[in-house]
């Protein structure tokens, strides 16, 4: 059995669904976990309705109960959801759990994931392609891996025995509220020096599929990230997890959408739902010049504008 958690509200009931039903077609034996804030009945009853179809269980976790009082910057637009993994290790009775964004596609098994050796990783995840500055600015360790948080193997034995959700809590009160990269950020903070780094297969991201590893690692920098073509390419034409993170592609469920893998979120999303709907959202401005650039100048010099514009922004 795996144990796999995905948190959300009711703005992100249907992606979630999605790739709840992704998980269940690939890993029958998952056991799933839902932490919420502000999810409706009628909701909560449509999930359970939709995975019954699949034989498959949803144990429901309300935030109220598990996670303790954040006092989040009041500015601060983000759902409270987005920590709901770093304060899950009294709801969910296991040594082992798989956190995933709602967001994220899932194409095969998990099971080798969940045999990964993690005597001494906290966490694991894959490495985001960040330089040494501004992981300075983020958390204060440059050297450290950097892992996105949108998809986490967790070793909740050691997380819970270092006091961990307790170190999140102290960490995000300090911030004010409003830890540099949010729930990311603080995950990286608290774990550093106990952070595992998975084969990017396991969290494809839209960079990946528009750079060449070299490529990837000059534009932004990079001193710490994956140096093998091969596990590169296997992530981009064999992903076992697809993130349709909000970059360089709209995400499947906006139309227009040319995302290389949309497909596969919008056959099961009509499946689910018997209906074509999406809502409309132009590609923003800044990704339209940013893919013209690169399509359209040598690599070298849009490396220089998109370095540039980066300076600029700080």
């Amino acid at each position: 059995m795996i144990d796999v958690v995905y948190a959300c509200n009711d703005a992100y009931v249907r992606q979630t669904l999605v790739s709840m039903v992704s998980l269940t077609e690939h890993n029958q034996d998952a056991n799933i976990y839902l932490m919420y804030d502000g999810l409706s009945i009628e909701n909560r009853r449509m999930m359970l309705q939709i995975l019954e179809r699949y034989h498959q269980t949803i144990t429901f976790l309300d935030m109220k109960e598990w996670v303790p009082e954040l006092k989040l910057d009041e500015e601060d637009r983000h759902p409270r959801t987005i920590y709901a993994k770093l304060f899950m290790e009294q709801a969910i009775p296991s040594d082992r759990v798989l956190y995933l964004d709602s967001d994220v596609i899932v194409t095969d098994s998990l099971e080798p994931l969940f045999g990964r050796n993690m005597e001494h990783e906290c966490v694991a995840g894959v490495l985001m392609p960040y330089s040494s500055k501004l992981k300075q600015r983020i958390h204060g360790f440059p050297g450290e891996p950097y892992i996105c948080d949108g998809v986490v193997l967790f070793n909740m034995k050691l997380w819970k025995s270092t006091e961990k959700s307790k170190q999140c809590l102290e960490y995000i009160r300090k911030q004010q509220g409003k830890p540099p990269m949010l729930s990311e950020g603080t995950l990286n903070h608290v774990c550093r020096g106990e952070i595992g780094v998975l084969e990017p297969k396991y969290n494809q991201m839209p960079s990946m599929l528009m750079y060449p590893l070299e490529q990837l690692r000059q534009l932004f920098r990079v001193d710490f990230y994956y140096q093998d073509e091969t596990i590169m390419e296997q992530a981009v034409k064999k992903p076992i997890l697809i993130h349709f993170m909000n970059e360089l592609y709209n995400r499947p469920w906006f139309a227009p959408c040319d995302h290389p893998w949309r497909n596969l979120f919008r056959e099961r999303y009509e499946e689910l739902f018997g209906e074509q709907v999406y809502e409309v959202q132009d590609i923003s401005l800044h990704t339209k010049v940013t893919r013209l650039l690169y399509r359209f100048l040598p690599f070298e010099v849009y490396k220089i504008l998109y370095q540039l514009k980066q300076m600029l922004k700080r």
